[in-house]
């Protein structure tokens, strides 16, 4: 019996490309870092790295089905529940994701151990052409005097402080979101494209080439005493309001001195991965929906103003990172349009695809 040839479903979501080359650059990185030692933490970093990916996609999923639990009010809730946790289309798109879930799972981990090695391949000597090129821009003051006076209440700094923590959910929930439920391929495709180049040429690129450490780690690591009254002024606003960054600013210099390279290890300022990823999801949101959009500018004003107000980075840290990733966003869309102009994904029907295509082949016979 003569096979049909598959159908390439228009909707569909190849993502090998993607996988094959940041795997490649998975193993080039661990190879690399293994002859400078710096591999130990980093099969237990994925392995924490995947529990925390796959915690949030329970979550994720169960938020969802209590959502439109809330919304549509079923006569029927557990069966309205089973149907909707037993979803073939999530299956389906889940499935789709393992590839690049797999990526984020090795690459993070290889990212924060690129980062914590950053000044054996080049010492920070960065910060103080920071520090003038931010006095430049605000006339001879240091930009957290700058905005202290519109920033400098505890509480603001408290609010900052918890905003700037749920950065993380870019990480995590924000890849999920992207991978699983985002139905428009091309921005899908787009958005990981961005992702990884991202963090490889900023967050690794440039951050070596740059290598700096900001404002907070100004005077442990390199005795100056420039932001000394900003980071006395974090502590104080601590004892009214709590400021979460104290803690792990403190745990980033214990990891930095022990030689730490685990998964959020790691010290550097410039550019600023923060402002990079939260300004990379806005320009994903805005091709989403309006709300998303407002929502995610949002988020970007906060991660911006606090990667200053909290001590972390100089304002040209992340100013640069928005000039980097623009370029980055648009090569992407290149990329990402390009296999659907010509009417096929970049190495032909997805996986999940062939497995059905099979099953109705052998149905048939």
């Amino acid at each position: 019996m003569k096979r049909n040839s598959p159908q390439v479903d228009e909707h569909a979501i190849a993502d090998w490309p993607i996988v094959i080359v940041v795997l490649s650059f998975c193993a080039l990185s661990y190879f690399f870092l293994l002859q400078h030692g710096i591999v130990r933490d980093v099969v237990r970093s994925a392995s924490t790295n995947f529990t925390l990916y796959f915690a949030m996609w329970i979550f994720m999923v169960l938020g969802s089905v209590l959502f439109r639990l809330a919304i549509d009010r079923p006569n029927f809730p557990i069966s309205h529940i089973r149907l909707s946790v037993l979803n073939a289309t999530l299956f389906k798109r889940t499935f789709e994701f393992l590839g690049l879930l797999g990526c984020l799972t090795l690459f993070m981990p290889l990212f924060s151990a690129f980062k914590s090695a950053i000044p054996l391949f080049n010492p920070y000597s960065w910060d103080p052409t920071f520090i003038a090129w931010d006095r430049v821009i605000f006339m001879g003051s240091d930009a957290w005097q700058a905005i202290h006076p519109f920033f400098g209440f505890p509480v603001v700094t408290s609010a900052l402080s918890l905003g700037y923590h749920l950065w993380i959910l870019l990480i995590f929930a924000g890849s999920i979101f992207m991978g699983i439920y985002q139905q428009n391929p091309v921005l899908r495709q787009r958005y990981f494209i961005a992702y990884f180049l991202s963090w490889s040429i900023i967050g690794i690129g440039f951050a070596n080439a740059l290598s700096s450490v900001g404002p907070v780690f100004a005077g442990p690591l390199l005795g100056l005493d420039t932001f000394d009254a900003q980071t006395a002024y974090l502590r104080e606003a601590d004892k009214q309001w709590p400021v979460m960054v104290l803690s792990v600013q403190e745990s980033l210099l214990a990891w930095h001195r022990s030689g730490d390279h685990g998964l959020g290890r790691g010290i550097t300022a410039m550019p600023s991965m923060h402002v990079a990823l939260a300004f990379l999801f806005y320009l994903a949101m805005r091709e989403v929906s309006k709300l998303w959009s407002r929502l995610s500018l949002a988020f970007l004003i906060i991660i911006f103003i606090g990667s200053i107000h909290l001590a972390y980075h100089y304002a040209v840290d992340g100013l640069v990172a928005i000039i980097l990733v623009l370029p980055i966003w648009y090569l992407s869309g290149t990329f990402a349009r390009a296999p659907q102009k010509r009417g096929l994904s970049w190495l032909g029907v997805p996986f999940w695809d062939l497995i059905r295509e099979r099953g109705q082949t052998r149905a048939s016979v």
